[in-house]
């Protein structure tokens, strides 16, 4: 084949690259509507600088965004929701998972070898409080104005994505009822993605900074008073409103946040800065 030396350098910088450019690999997406769906859904869950970052395929210049994908799994040892509680007893069994990119916190418990999850957006966190210290348990604790969504897994498959349903709550009812959350780790397994998920939402910073909890309505039903509705509430809520009067006072906060965390909050990593590696 007789090839012209100079075909190279006469050739535009856009023909030259699209002759250079790999052969398309012919590989069909099959695109049904359960698929646009999803991705839509996906889409149009992430906060708006990030999803125009998508769309305008930005994110290889942003690491920052590129952080923001990943989610974070922390294993839990203890959940605590009013009068329901659940223990792990295997690694695994209770799972927190930080949603950064699409600002929500999801608790995956694992009974009877069914996976169920709660998710809560974090628009959704009235109050917040970490006590970290050093080569002890790690405690979370948030207040909630509004209850969680719930999901359990379907037909996991090996190797495929898990698939997830609506389901009721199965924190026995207490996670639709109670507005507070308490759960235990592992000594240093919260320390740097509590860290992080301050650094990535100022108001939580803020309520992190406030006293908790924020009021002392312990329950959603109080909050009816306020003009809180909410579909998901039940009929068990509702009837136990006129009891709400006799139960006794919230107990009184515990002490603040040890001192270990008082010193991260404090260092220049807390806010818009990064969190170190």
């Amino acid at each position: 084949m007789y090839h012209d030396g100079n075909a190279d350098a006469s050739m535009p910088s856009g023909g030259k690259e699209h002759a250079e450019a790999p052969p398309p690999l012919m590989l069909r997406l099959n695109k049904d509507v359960v698929f646009m769906d999803r991705v839509w859904t996906a889409l149009f869950q992430k906060p708006e600088r990030l999803r125009l970052a998508i769309l305008r395929n930005d994110l290889a210049r942003n690491p920052r965004d590129m952080e923001l994908l990943k989610v974070a799994r922390v294993p839990a040892t203890l959940i605590r929701i009013g009068s329901w509680q659940f223990a792990s007893e295997h690694e695994g069994d209770l799972l927190v998972k930080f949603y950064f990119a699409t600002e929500i916190l999801a608790w995956e418990v694992l009974m009877n070898g069914i996976q169920y999850k709660m998710e809560i957006r974090w628009s959704d966190i009235s109050s917040i409080r970490a006590t970290i210290e050093e080569n002890k348990p790690g405690i979370l604790e948030i207040e909630l104005d509004q209850p969680p969504t719930f999901y359990k897994e379907t037909d996991p498959l090996p190797r495929h994505y898990s698939l997830w349903l609506f389901a009721d709550d199965f924190a026995g009812g207490q996670a639709l009822r109670c507005r507070r959350h308490h759960l235990e780790f592992p000594s240093a397994a919260l320390d740097r993605n509590y860290i992080k998920l301050l650094s990535s939402n100022h108001r939580l910073l803020e309520l992190s900074q406030s006293s908790f909890p924020s009021g002392a309505e312990t329950t959603f039903c109080m909050l009816q008073h306020s003009g809180f509705e909410n579909s998901q509430m039940t009929r068990e809520c509702n009837n136990l409103c006129q009891f709400e009067a006799l139960l006794p006072p919230p107990p009184a906060a515990a002490a603040d946040s040890g001192p270990h965390l008082r010193e991260h909050l404090n260092s220049p990593y807390v806010g818009e800065a990064a969190v170190p590696t």
